[in-house]
């Protein structure tokens, strides 16, 4: 795994206040999957609306966007960086399937409205 930084996972997390206040909750709080999972929300609600002003990016392009942005934004203490991002997939993907299963393929407009 590169140590390169993906821009456009920065450039998605500076543009959205919500996720960067869910960051500086968490790390003032504390780590805890349960803060963990509304920062996964807001991270593919991103990534989505993202993808609306790009086109078409594979669901694979948009899962490895949002993994960058919560391996940015969140540290899980005492866990190495190659297991955080393998929790951190697993996580953006279990988000994704909720919001597929709960509202279907086009939830990201019901959840914007």
């Amino acid at each position: 795994m590169s140590n390169m930084v993906n821009p456009i996972a920065i450039d998605l997390i500076k543009d959205s206040t919500k996720i960067i206040d869910l960051a500086k909750a968490l790390k003032a709080e504390g780590f805890s999957f349960a803060r963990v999972k509304s920062i996964y929300s807001e991270i593919c609600i991103a990534v989505e609306k993202y993808t609306k002003t790009v086109g078409v990016l594979s669901s694979e392009a948009k899962i490895e966007i949002a993994t960058d942005m919560v391996n940015i934004v969140v540290d899980i203490p005492y866990v190495p960086e190659w297991l955080e991002r393998k929790i951190f997939r697993y996580g953006i993907k279990k988000a994704i399937k909720y919001f597929n299963d709960t509202f279907g393929k086009d939830w990201l407009n019901k959840l914007t409205d």
